[in-house]
């Protein structure tokens, strides 16, 4: 397998692959992947600072991938992917230690600010396109947004719910703001185009409304609000969806409330 073709362009390099390989359906073996572009071994370690490491020549002819055994299955696939984007990318440069990319990495999607965000963007925008195709959300485009839509995908495509969450965000043409807690504390804000900045701020409480972390429904169990959160006057109207997970975590869908 080869993709020198497709040029630069992480997601036209994955959808390169997904070409080559007759991409139809169901989820991408992204190990496989790797050991045929001349990853030669994929490692599975308990690092504690990083989620993933990938060690190769300059000339990035041969690799290593170590992969975080902290981490969820689902959550490793996303690092091979991401660390093969590394190895496939000539002009990404690694440093002594070789790339090294911690979970804060493993999020960068904003705006690039020097070579090594950038690196780690572009690894983000492989990983997500190569395990979740852009043609299996289409069903999902002409519908309103559904949490539910992001369980089913993560499912099918055995991506983890904040991987699924943020691919149907970005791809979805209506506004959406992704929202991850733990314990009614907010731990990270994803806004989408067009969604307006909320007052949320990163270690603050959620909302009552969107906090799950006394309601008795278990793992897995999402609950609707609509016309929350709309306590300053410059703050819309919104509808929410709460997805509650395990260990006091959970992620909320916020979405324009119309009219």
């Amino acid at each position: 397998m080869a993709v020198e073709e497709a040029g630069l362009d992480p997601c036209a390099m994955a959808q390169e692959i997904h070409r080559q390989i007759d991409y139809q359906r169901g989820h991408i073996d992204a190990g496989k992947v790797a050991r045929a572009l001349d990853i030669t071994k994929i490692s599975y370690d308990a690092l504690t600072t990083y989620e993933g490491a990938l060690l190769t020549n300059d000339e990035h002819t041969i690799g290593i991938i170590s992969v975080n055994t902290n981490a969820g299955v689902w959550r490793r696939r996303f690092t091979i992917a991401h660390e093969l984007l590394h190895f496939l990318n000539p002009t990404h440069r690694q440093t002594e230690t070789g790339f090294r990319c911690t979970r804060k990495d493993m999020s960068a999607a904003g705006p690039a600010a020097g070579r090594h965000y950038l690196q780690e963007k572009e690894a983000n925008q492989f990983a997500a396109e190569l395990l979740a195709p852009r043609a299996r959300f289409d069903a999902y485009m002409s519908q309103a947004p559904d949490i539910s839509a992001v369980v089913e995908i993560s499912q099918e495509l055995r991506i983890s719910k904040q991987v699924a969450g943020r691919r149907y965000q970005d791809l979805h043409p209506s506004p959406i703001a992704m929202v991850s807690a733990q314990n009614g504390k907010v731990i990270h804000v994803r806004y989408g185009d067009g969604f307006p900045k909320l007052d949320l701020e990163i270690g603050a409480a959620l909302p009552e409304e969107f906090a799950v972390r006394n309601c008795s429904k278990s793992a897995g169990s999402i609950l609707t609000y609509n016309d929350q959160h709309n306590r300053q006057r410059e703050n819309p109207c919104l509808n929410a969806q709460v997805l509650k997970q395990q260990e006091g975590f959970s992620i909320t869908m916020l979405t324009l409330k119309s009219g």
